[in-house]
């Protein structure tokens, strides 16, 4: 009983110095100094360009954040290296927020994840890849197709003469 007790406490601690280990580092941080902001500007747009970090963002919210970052760089621009307005720096932190948040979860979309699993038939072990994002679509369409098939069995009933329910 004591060394269940023991192993309980150990890794009710293991669980909870993961939930405050620290987040990820956004993408954009505007506390920075100047130059690291720009840098960081820099990569977000080469970055969004490669195709493959950002590779699952929609266009819309592509387009976005590409405003957002056009904002941000034209205040910083327009500040000319002095701090910036109220306005400015209370808007420059909205777009922040807008980029990071899109950013963010384009990049979890587009993580790729890989499974291995035996084909029907066979004891040979395969690797199946595929992106979050595509993962989540596969399963939206099986849902999909699963509702109407069902759909499709309600309206055809062959034991009431092909008529609904």
């Amino acid at each position: 009983m004591k060394r269940f007790v023991s192993v309980l406490l150990v890794s009710s601690l293991a669980l909870a110095a993961s939930a405050f280990a620290a987040p990820a580092e956004a993408p954009l941080n505007l506390h920075n100094s100047p130059d690291v902001v720009a840098k960081q500007l820099q990569k977000i747009n080469t970055q969004m360009a490669d195709g493959e970090t950002y590779a699952e963002i929609s266009v819309e919210n592509r387009s976005k954040v590409r405003e957002a970052l056009g904002r941000i760089t034209g205040a910083l621009e327009a500040s000319g290296g002095r701090p910036l307005t109220p306005e400015a720096e209370t808007q420059a932190f909205n777009d922040q927020e807008i980029v990071n948040t899109l950013l963010t979860g384009a990049k979890e979309d587009s993580r790729v994840v890989c499974e291995r699993e035996r084909q029907m038939g066979s004891n040979r072990i395969t690797s199946k890849c595929m992106t979050v994002a595509e993962r989540r679509r596969l399963r939206e369409q099986g849902e999909r197709a699963t509702r109407d098939l069902s759909q499709r069995q309600l309206q055809y009933d062959p034991r009431n003469g092909g008529s609904g329910r």
